[in-house]
C-alpha cells in the first residue's frame, strides 16, 4: 500500500513547538506492516527533516528540526505498508480494514478525507461490499462512502470536540496480484500532535 498523508497543523504564534510526531502502525494484530517512509515534504514540496524510531508497535516520525514552528504548517508524509489486505473468517473475504486517522491524537481534527486508488485488476475483484465508520474506536456509526468509483472516497463529518477515528473496509473475493499498488491519500486539517524537543 502506497500512502500519502497531508497533515495541516495549527501551532501557536509563539515559540513552543518544533513540529509534530506521527505514529504509523508497524503491525496489525501481530501481522507485520513493515512501514517504510519514502519522503516528508512541506506544502511547497521542500524536504522536511525527520527522525524515525520504533516504539511500542509504531514507527514514530518526529517531523522538523530544532527550529520552532508557528501558525499553519503542512506536512506531506509518503510511506509504504505491507500485509494490509487480510482474510477474515467471519466474512469469507479478503479485506482492507484501516483506521485512517487513528485513535491516538490528543488534538481534534477539523476535517478528514480519504481516497483509495486501486489497480484495475484489484478494482475488478471487489465484491461491492464496502463501509465507512466514524467515531471513537469501535464505533458502528456509518459515514457516506463512494465505493463504486475508483478511487474510492469518503469525507466523514467529525465531531469537533474530540479526536475521531473511522475505517474504510472493502472486500474482495480472492487475493490477486496488484493489491500492493493500491494507494491511499488522507488529508487532515486542524491541530495535531505537537512536538517539543529539549536539549
Amino acid at each position: 500500500l502506497e500512502v500519502v498523508e497531508t497533515i495541516v497543523a495549527r501551532f501557536p504564534e509563539f515559540d513552543q513547538n518544533r513540529g509534530i510526531i506521527r505514529a504509523i502502525p508497524s503491525d496489525y494484530d501481530g501481522v507485520p506492516l513493515s512501514p517504510e517512509v519514502t519522503g516528508v515534504t512541506d506544502a511547497s514540496g521542500a524536504s522536511v527533516p525527520f527522525e524515525a524510531m520504533e516504539t511500542g508497535g509504531f514507527l514514530e516520525l518526529a517531523l522538523g528540526d530544532d527550529s520552532f514552528v508557528r501558525g499553519v504548517q503542512t506536512y506531506v508524509i509518503s510511506y509504504t505498508l505491507e500485509n494490509v489486505v487480510r482474510s477474515f473468517e467471519n466474512t469469507g473475504s479478503d479485506e482492507l480494514f484501516w483506521d485512517i486517522n487513528g485513535t491516538g491524537w490528543g488534538q481534534p481534527f477539523g476535517r478528514v478525507s480519504v481516497e483509495i486508488a486501486l489497480a484495475d485488476d484489484v478494482a475488478a475483484a471487489l465484491t461491492g461490499n464496502a463501509a465507512c465508520y466514524v467515531g471513537p474506536q469501535g464505533s458502528t456509526e456509518q459515514c457516506p462512502i463512494d465505493a463504486a468509483a475508483n478511487p474510492i472516497s469518503a469525507s466523514p463529518r467529525l465531531r469537533p470536540s474530540s479526536p475521531e477515528s473511522w475505517r474504510a473496509s472493502g472486500r474482495r473475493r480472492e487475493r490477486r496480484a496488484g493489491s500492493r499498488s493500491s494507494r491511499s491519500t488522507a488529508s487532515r486539517a486542524a491541530s495535531t500532535s505537537c512536538r517539543r524537543r529539549t536539549s
